[in-house]
């Protein structure tokens, strides 16, 4: 008995070369080939077999094949749906500058990642403390960014985060939690500001003053250390 054979899914050339016939679909539930493209495009008033009902003529499928890929039909639906493609490929499609936004995005964060493996190699190999990279990171304009989301917001909680390091000097971190209000979506957010040098209980007093932020605004307070752990939220 006559069965499909893979051979149809290359066409020899009559000058001895070869190309695939991607748009050729073979079901093996059917027994049946289509065509890809001409599934997807032709239009209701006009569809050959290998787009509707498909073929299982073996014993004249190649002529039906040669028919198929040089009717006007095919030939149209085939660029409907390469031409897309290369629009993407050369970045002019209808979310062109979409595209080119989330591009610049990508390369904005890896020349960021770029600089912080530079940073934490220099620490390394000058035997610095990695509290050094946060100092870096965090830039006068950066915080002056958080200050101003953080006067907007009215209210805030702070976190102080403190442990000791390896001189045993009390190292104290100040996180501030708001909620975020500079756009359509509120969120909460947190935000390390400053790394705070523990010399008595009116630190958090000072750094308020230091930041300008009032101190009456706060609503909640917290520390952490490694011992123990008080406040309120």
């Amino acid at each position: 008995m006559r069965h499909f054979s893979y051979a149809y899914y290359t066409k020899k050339l009559s000058n001895g070369e070869t190309f695939d016939r991607k748009w050729l679909v073979y079901s093996k539930l059917a027994d049946k080939i289509y065509c890809f493209c001409c599934k997807l495009f032709t239009s209701q008033n006009i569809k050959t077999f290998l787009a509707s009902d498909g073929v299982n003529d073996w014993k004249h499928l190649d002529e039906k094949l040669k028919l198929h890929e040089n009717s006007v039909e095919h030939m149209t639906n085939m660029n409907n749906l390469y031409e897309p493609r290369v629009r993407l490929e050369l970045n002019k499609g209808i979310d062109k500058d979409l595209q080119e936004s989330i591009l610049k995005e990508k390369e904005r964060w890896r020349q960021v990642l770029i600089r912080i493996v530079s940073v934490v190699k220099c620490l390394a190999k000058n035997n610095l403390a990695f509290r050094d990279l946060l100092i870096y990171l965090l830039s006068h304009g950066v915080r002056t960014s958080m200050i101003k989301l953080i006067k907007e917001s009215k209210y805030f909680s702070v976190m102080l985060d403190c442990t000791p390091d390896v001189s045993h000097q009390e190292q104290m971190t100040l996180i501030v939690r708001c909620v975020n209000v500079s756009s359509d979506k509120i969120k909460i957010e947190e935000f390390f500001l400053e790394f705070l040098k523990v010399d008595d209980t009116s630190v958090l007093l000072d750094v308020c003053k230091s930041l300008d932020l009032d101190i009456d605004d706060v609503r909640g307070q917290g520390y952490d250390n490694d011992s123990n752990m008080k406040g309120k939220h």
